[in-house]
């Protein structure tokens, strides 16, 4: 038995530690799937992980987006996409028209690919 068959076992009495090398050479191999978020404003891009927030992509290279709520409902965080897209699950804080000509809230939105912001 494999250490991922194991790990689904409740009961394990110490045979994790015979597959404990296995599991971190599995867990070495992974890798994750980056998109590069550019910034237009400032020029500074940061490679983040796909379905990163944008509001943490922003702040992981110092790039200040204005927020109040963090939930999608004040919509001080609305930027502007130059290029790409993102996946926004917000709760009022932007109009239909604005989404339209392509704002979107930082706080509620996921990174899905290579972007770029006005911000």
């Amino acid at each position: 038995m494999g250490w991922r068959q194991c790990l689904r076992w409740t009961r394990c009495r110490g045979c994790c530690r015979r597959h404990a090398d296995e599991a971190a050479q599995d867990l070495e191999s992974l890798t994750l799937e980056l998109a590069t978020v550019r910034f237009a404003e400032s020029g500074i891009a940061a490679s983040v992980a796909l379905g990163s927030n944008l509001n943490e992509a922003a702040l992981e290279v110092g790039v200040h987006i204005p927020k109040v709520c963090g939930i999608g409902i004040c919509g001080a965080c609305r930027v502007q996409l130059v290029s790409g897209s993102v996946n926004m699950m917000h709760n009022g804080g932007i109009s239909d028209e604005e989404i339209a000509k392509g704002y979107v809230l930082s706080c509620c939105s996921e990174v899905t690919g290579d972007l770029e912001v006005e911000c």
